[in-house]
């Protein structure tokens, strides 16, 4: 560990911990308890907002910085606190893991890594979740709101859609200039019924809205069944 790093998380840790002099007893007053928080990048801070401190976390240009090291523009950060004080810090994965901070249940090492990789992912997945309920929410209005709801109810049951659900969410989605991840969105095709719904769907929004919402293997599977379809009308090359 460089000294410059050493130096940094003295000057950040101590004046939050009950030991003010060695390092190493400061770091094992502290505890990651399990939780991490996505800082979308592109956040956009209220008038009443603090742009330099916020909820406890520091901001530079509407990114994070490590509470320990000091590193900027940070995705995710993970909440650690000192169980003699009860402060709390927002550090960066790779700091628990070079100052090898105890989890809540106890663990360090591979075993803590292994929880911080797992709770980063569950958060990962609520973030994806998050996005496709808001943009969903954002296309309602008086007229489908009934549709839209049922798109919500559909996907917290079977989290994605069928292919033709899909293409009317992305039609809306574009009509009403709504910004969304097509990564976040996941098509649901392991039933014939849902397969043949490809081709219903034209060559042009097959491509446009469908195409980079799909898996890998789902775009194989999808370019095979159009291939096999299409030899057998005129032995014509599938279109994608």
């Amino acid at each position: 560990m460089t000294n410059w790093w050493l130096e940094e998380a003295k000057k950040r840790l101590f004046p939050l911990s009950k030991e003010q002099n060695i390092l190493e007893i400061a770091i094992k007053e502290w505890i990651w308890i399990y939780e991490v928080i996505d800082l979308y990048p592109d956040r956009k801070f209220e008038n009443n907002d603090d742009p330099e401190f916020i909820d406890g976390v520091e901001y530079n240009e509407e990114y994070a910085y490590c509470g320990l090291c000091g590193k900027e523009r940070l995705r995710y950060v993970y909440l650690i606190n000192n169980v003699f004080t009860n402060n709390f810090l927002y550090v960066g994965s790779k700091c628990i893991e070079k100052f090898d901070i105890v989890s809540q249940s106890g663990n360090i090492g591979e075993e803590r890594n292994k929880e911080l990789k797992k709770r980063l992912s569950e958060t990962k997945k609520t973030t994806q979740q998050n996005h496709v309920i808001d943009c969903l929410e954002e296309c309602i209005d008086s007229l489908n709101e009934e549709k839209y709801l049922s798109f919500i109810k559909y996907y917290k049951e079977n989290g994605a859609f069928t292919p033709l659900q899909m293409l009317v969410i992305a039609r809306r989605l574009e009509k009403q200039n709504i910004k969304y991840n097509p990564q976040f969105f996941k098509i649901k095709m392991r039933r014939d019924r849902e397969k043949k719904q490809i081709f219903q769907i034209g060559p042009n929004d097959l491509i446009k809205y469908i195409i980079p919402i799909m898996t890998i293997n789902q775009k194989k599977a999808s370019y095979s069944l159009l291939e096999t379809e299409l030899k057998k009308i005129d032995g014509l090359p599938c279109p994608f």
